[in-house]
């Protein structure tokens, strides 16, 4: 379980760095896996101009590869 959230946290990384828009926030990915009951990812903005994209957040339960594959069509 935990590795399929790194990998699917290693692929959303991949993506953003091409798009360099966002990247994962480290504490939120610790607070992931280490919160059962609601399981979530923070994207956070690297560029202050995006501020926007703070608001984004993924709550799912961890049906990692399925829902990666739909959601960003790896």
């Amino acid at each position: 379980m935990i590795q399929d959230l790194r990998r699917f946290i290693a692929a959303l990384n991949r993506i953003n760095l091409k798009r360099r828009k966002t990247h994962i926030h480290k504490y939120a990915y610790m607070q992931a896996h280490t919160n059962c009951r609601s399981k979530f990812v923070h994207i956070v903005p690297t560029n202050r101009s995006m501020l926007k994209y703070q608001a984004l957040i993924i709550h799912k339960r961890w049906e990692i590869e399925k829902d990666a594959a739909q959601m960003f069509r790896l």
